[in-house]
């Protein structure tokens, strides 16, 4: 499955973008930098975790069955 990681859309589960004017400290491009570095870092691991959950539940089911093939 490939999910588009970027460009971020202005609606996101089905709520529109909302527009708020804030001060930024540092400039406000270095932190929209930094931030998308840390979304697009947690957005793989959040899928390398479910892989990894998915490998861990494949691994149990065949020593179950093995388990059961035994008995």
């Amino acid at each position: 499955m490939i999910e588009p990681l970027l460009p971020l859309s202005g609606e996101r589960n089905g709520h529109p973008e909302r527009s708020w004017d804030y001060l930024y400290e540092p400039d406000a491009q270095t932190v929209i930098d930094e931030l998308l570095v840390r979304y697009v870092e947690a957005l793989i691991y959040q899928e390398s975790r479910k892989h990894g959950f998915r490998a861990v539940g494949a691994l149990v089911a065949m020593k179950a069955a093995t388990d059961n093939a035994a008995a």
